[in-house]
């Protein structure tokens, strides 16, 4: 690992040492111990803090900001990007949801509750949604299969994790028996692991973006917050694989990997598993959305690929990374000529700003051969990009790889984003794009619709929304400032 920056020095004496505190539940009847412990083992208190500053007291009904953990206060700290769209009930709706998802940002969703069970414990990943398609919710041969993952732990004398949870923050959680049937009828390996570990199953985890945005995260945290000592019992699918060994390939050492239907036994120390209790939306699982836990991963990346690495410092070597769906997804995929306008006013107003850098465009394969870019490549063009534009897809989850210690709120990467709204439902569900889950990031964030002759497949965006979003975002926020002002 290359040393840090004098800017990443800062950072790590700052802000780090005022990490995320874990949410810790009581222990449940004296069974459990809440496993919320710094590696120096020093137990935490959950308090909905950032950096030890409570967000209420903090919060700025005015402005609508909040503080920023990383880069103080920024203009997207809120619980929606900034949303371009000129009719004001799809902004009004817009902002209701996303602030309804994000628990209003004030609170945020609690951070997991890292339960631990004694020596001796078990763990079974039993429904790996990896092998599930989301939306069909069949697998690759055609049979019925569930999307949420499953998994089961106990103790030695049969007392399980979930015990008292109230039942969503049961869903993903079976008991004893049906592990051990599962485990019987399927055939699964047993295995044994010495010393302490922490288990963890979550949702496709062998899609490039949900890896990303939900499943590394919730590992980023357990990482920071468990001893250094700890193994990880984690689904053993090639993303996973890939994914961990590229951001940091010595924390493999650490890793033991777990195939569907196998049953671990944890023999001379403890089993801590992540447990949420509840959520707003979506199926609850042992780890979910959760952009609290997007600082994790950052904080991680940045660790073993320093900004300098890989940063331009002249401001003609950042460039604007479009990202294209077509050739690569059947879904979602702007329409030919649309997307050729689209290229055309992204030219027109980085000439207007005066912006030198490139136009890239990004599919995750090689523009001559078609060949599938290494993670090294992927992060690299995305490192680079001070812009991002392109519709929701896991091509934008690339955003974890850009600057992870922009100097200041000006310096963050912009992103514009391409998501669905009430009239092009079809597309896919009502205003799902990536802040919600990737509002950790140090980036600033803006979205428009599609329009309303959009299908799954095939897509539009609203021009002139477009135009107004591609005014502010090169014009440094200029457009809404004006626009504040004119109220």
């Amino acid at each position: 690992m290359a040393s840090p920056s004098p800017l990443e020095s800062r950072w790590w004496q700052g802000k780090r040492q005022l990490r995320l505190k874990a949410v810790s539940a009581a222990a449940v009847a004296g069974l459990f111990s809440t496993a919320a412990v710094t590696k120096s083992g020093a137990g935490l208190r959950g308090d909905h803090r950032w950096g030890g500053r409570n967000l209420d007291d903090h919060f700025q009904p005015g402005a609508g900001v909040l503080p920023d953990p990383v880069d103080g206060v920024c203009n997207n700290a809120l619980p929606h990007a900034q949303m371009f769209d000129a009719r004001p009930n799809v902004v009004h709706d817009y902002k209701q949801k996303l602030t309804h998802m994000m628990n209003g940002r004030r609170q945020d969703q609690p951070l997991p509750e890292l339960r631990t069970l004694p020596d001796g414990s078990s763990f079974s990943i039993l429904v790996c949604s990896a092998r599930c398609n989301a939306a069909q919710k069949m697998d690759k041969n055609g049979k019925r299969c569930s999307p949420t993952p499953k998994g089961a732990a106990w103790s030695p004398d049969g007392v399980e994790v979930h015990l008292n949870m109230p039942p969503r923050g049961r869903e993903s959680w079976l008991h004893r028996e049906e592990a051990e049937r599962f485990h019987r009828e399927q055939g699964g390996d047993v295995l044994e692991v010495e010393g302490d570990s922490a288990g963890w199953f979550g949702f496709m985890e062998d899609n490039f973006g949900h890896t990303l945005h939900e499943n590394l995260p919730t590992v980023a945290y357990m990482r920071e917050m468990l001893p250094d000592h700890t193994k990880f019992l984690l689904a053993g699918t090639p993303m996973m694989r890939k994914l961990i060994g590229f951001i940091d390939p010595t924390f493999l050492a650490r890793v033991v990997w777990v195939k569907e239907f196998d049953i671990v036994h944890v023999r001379s120390g403890k089993l801590t598993l992540p447990i949420y209790h509840d959520q707003p939306i979506g199926p609850l699982m042992s780890g979910a959305y959760n952009h609290l836990l997007v600082p994790y991963l950052r904080r991680w990346i940045a660790e073993q690929h320093p900004r300098d690495k890989n940063v331009p410092a002249r401001e003609e070597e950042r460039t604007v990374v479009f990202y294209r769906r077509a050739g690569t997804a059947g879904q979602r995929v702007v329409e030919e000529q649309h997307e050729r306008d689209i290229i055309d006013l992204v030219h027109r107003y980085m000439a207007k700003y005066g912006f030198k850098g490139e136009l890239v465009f990004f599919t995750g394969h090689n523009q001559e051969t078609g060949e599938l870019l290494s993670m090294e490549e992927q992060m690299s063009i995305y490192r680079k990009a001070k812009y991002i534009i392109g519709p929701h897809g896991s091509g934008l989850a690339n955003v974890v790889w850009t600057d992870p210690v922009p100097p200041t709120c000006e310096d963050r990467v912009k992103i514009l984003e391409f998501i669905p709204a009430k009239d092009s439902e079809s597309v896919q569900f009502l205003f799902n794009g990536y802040y919600w889950v990737l509002g950790g990031m140090p980036v600033n964030w803006s979205q428009v619709t599609y329009a309303g002759n959009s299908t799954k497949q095939t897509t539009f965006v609203h021009i002139p929304d477009l135009e107004n979003a591609l005014d502010d975002m090169f014009g440094g926020g200029k457009l809404t400032e004006q626009k504040a002002l004119a109220k």
